[in-house]
């Protein structure tokens, strides 16, 4: 894993659709969350966490997908 300086990128991710892992889609998504939780809007609160649910859940899938090849 290197610091690109912007975002931490996985040069040994097999993953080709997604060479950062779901990093970047966890980023976007705690943005919203965060911006959503300041606004007081509890229907985009909840579809970030959703969303961060799932990403986080591919994440871990992918950590794990990496450490059996």
């Amino acid at each position: 894993m290197i610091n690109s300086g912007k975002e931490w990128r996985f040069m040994d991710t097999p993953n080709r659709k997604y060479p950062d892992g779901y990093l970047p889609k966890i980023s976007y998504w705690m943005k919203e969350w965060e911006t959503h939780s300041e606004d007081l809007n509890e229907k985009g609160m909840k579809k970030a966490e959703e969303k961060l649910m799932y990403f986080f859940g591919k994440q871990l899938e992918l950590k794990r997908n990496e450490k059996t090849i």
